[in-house]
C-alpha cells in the first residue's frame, strides 16, 4: 500500500493589532434662534412708487408740416402729325428757305385760338420727310393776315433768317398785294394816307385822316390792273406795314375788300 505522507504544521499566523480610537467628532455649533436673524426690509407699497408719466395724446404733439410739392414742369406739346392733304404747296425750297402757298384761313404762326398754324404744319413735314432728330427750325421773317391767300416764306436756318429780314428792312424785295373790291375806285391809280389804330382785344383796326392818341401812319398806292362786270382787281403796294392796313384803307374811301 502506498503510505500518504505527512503535511507540515501551518506557522503560527501573526495577531491582528489592535485599531486605533476614532477621535470624537466635534460638537456643532448651535445655529441662532430665527428671532436674531436681521429683518428683510418690507417691499413698498404700490402706492408708495413714485408715478410713471402719462404718455401724451397723439393730437397733443406737435403736427409734422406737410412739405410742398414741387409743381410739375409742364410738357412742351408734341408736333401733331399733319396728314400730306393737309399740306400746302411749295411753291420753292432749297437749303435756306422754303416758300408755300398759305391758303385762306392758314395762319402763318400759333396764337391765342389755339389752331394749329402753318409753320407748325411745315415743321412736321420736313421732319417726317427728312427723318430730322428733334425739332425742326423754322424762322418767320413776315405774316399775312388769317383771312389772306399768298406767298409766305419760312427760313430754314437762324443765318438765312438773318438775311431775309435785313432785306425787308433794307426794302430790297418789293411785296405785291392783289385786292378784289365791288365798287370801282373813284381813281385808276391813287396813293392812300392815313391813321390807323388797333384795337386788341376786338381784332380790329379803325381809320382817321388825322393822327390822334394811339394812332400810326398807314401808306399805301394802288392801281387797277382788271376788271369784270361787277369786280376790279386792283395792285397795292404798302409803304407801312399795319394791323388789317389794306382792308382798313380800302373801306375808308368805301372799296371794301372781298
Amino acid at each position: 500500500m502506498h503510505k500518504t505522507p505527512e503535511l507540515p504544521e501551518l506557522p503560527e499566523l501573526p495577531e491582528t493589532p489592535e485599531m486605533p480610537e476614532l477621535p470624537e467628532t466635534p460638537e456643532m455649533p448651535e445655529l441662532p434662534e430665527m428671532s436674531e436673524l436681521p429683518e428683510t426690509p418690507e417691499t413698498p407699497e404700490m402706492s408708495e412708487l413714485p408715478e410713471t408719466p402719462e404718455t401724451p395724446v397723439m393730437s397733443e404733439l406737435p403736427k409734422t408740416p406737410k412739405t410742398p410739392k414741387t409743381p410739375k414742369t409742364p410738357k412742351t406739346p408734341k408736333t401733331p402729325k399733319t396728314p400730306m392733304s393737309d399740306m400746302p404747296e411749295i411753291l420753292y425750297e432749297d437749303n435756306h428757305i422754303i416758300a408755300v402757298n398759305k391758303r385762306i384761313s392758314d395762319i402763318v404762326q400759333g396764337d391765342k385760338t389755339g389752331d394749329i398754324s402753318l409753320d407748325r404744319i411745315i415743321k412736321n413735314y420736313i421732319h417726317v420727310r427728312d427723318n430730322k432728330p428733334g425739332e425742326v427750325y423754322l424762322g418767320i421773317p413776315h405774316r399775312l393776315d388769317r383771312p389772306v391767300s399768298g406767298v409766305i416764306v419760312y427760313a430754314k436756318t437762324s443765318k438765312a433768317l438773318s438775311r431775309i429780314n435785313e432785306i425787308f428792312r433794307e426794302k430790297d424785295v418789293r411785296k405785291i398785294y392783289w385786292a378784289i373790291v365791288k365798287e370801282k375806285p373813284a381813281k385808276e391809280k391813287d396813293e392812300l394816307v392815313h391813321y390807323i389804330k388797333k384795337n386788341s382785344k376786338q381784332n380790329k383796326s379803325y381809320v382817321s385822316l388825322t393822327e390822334g392818341p394811339g394812332t400810326k401812319k398807314a401808306t399805301l398806292d394802288y392801281q387797277i390792273i382788271s376788271r369784270s362786270d361787277n369786280y376790279y382787281l386792283l395792285e397795292v403796294n404798302l409803304h407801312s406795314g399795319r394791323h388789317h392796313q389794306i382792308r382798313a384803307q380800302l373801306a375808308a374811301i368805301g372799296r371794301r375788300e372781298i
